[in-house]
């Protein structure tokens, strides 16, 4: 015979004939739950040759304590759990929280993907078709924008070489476009390079046909015959 603890269902095989005609204490060992637990209706049942009345014979039957002391139940009957975990739901609470972690982490991912995808592609470049091919292209640091009129030259000021660079950025497009700094990149005869500088831009917003002019002066450069000027993260 099958019983489930009605407190944390936890199932238990028990044997029938140890229930008796009127029932009997069972303990959840789990829980510690008692509850009075009758026979099956198929049981067999003991035959008297004077039948007593029905009611006196579950009265003397259910003359127990709802307690939970071994020995204020003597007659406990013995049940061997099927299961020594209480079946498992989904609407427990460890798995509700479990579920909401999850979901959490991979709401966090696909937002930073989404939002962060400047920084996706900065670190990763392949990254950037793979956010064309679904329909979320990332733009290019510069798009829209050109550099105009850059020159360079090195000179001496108060007994020091100096590197001076300027040059202005144009929105070419027609729209507004916003303006990352300018990178600045120094190079040997060889074309290896010696420094890196980054310019920032002001003001960093341009609308259509509008222009801003940039400089930078660096002391010192080093060995330069020739500077790169790009977009940051271009």
């Amino acid at each position: 015979m099958i019983l489930t603890c009605p407190e944390c269902s936890t199932r238990y095989t028990v044997d029938a004939a140890s229930l008796g005609p009127g029932g009997r204490a069972v303990r959840c060992t789990r829980c510690r739950h008692v509850w009075h637990q009758l026979p099956p209706l198929d049981a067999p049942h003991p035959v008297f040759l004077d039948e007593p009345d029905v009611e006196s014979v579950f009265d003397a039957a259910d003359d127990f304590d709802v307690g939970f002391g071994d020995d204020r139940h003597p007659d406990l009957v013995s049940m061997e759990p099927i299961r020594s975990e209480v079946p498992v739901t989904w609407l427990e609470p460890s798995i509700i929280i479990r579920w909401l972690a999850l979901i959490v982490v991979v709401g966090g991912i696909v937002a930073g993907g989404w939002f962060g995808r400047p920084q996706v592609v900065a670190l990763w470049p392949a990254a950037a078709m793979f956010y064309a091919e679904i329909g979320m292209p990332v733009p290019i640091p510069g798009q829209g924008l050109e550099l105009q009129n850059v020159r360079s030259e090195q000179k001496i000021e108060g007994g020091t070489i100096v590197l001076m660079v300027e040059g202005q950025v144009t929105n070419v497009s027609d729209a507004p476009r916003e303006v990352p700094p300018v990178k600045l990149v120094s190079m040997t005869p060889d074309h290896a390079p010696v420094r890196t500088w980054v310019v920032p831009v002001e003001p960093a917003l341009l609308g259509p046909g509008e222009s801003v002019r940039f400089q930078h002066v660096q002391p010192d450069p080093g060995p330069v015959a020739e500077v790169a000027v790009t977009f940051e993260g271009a």
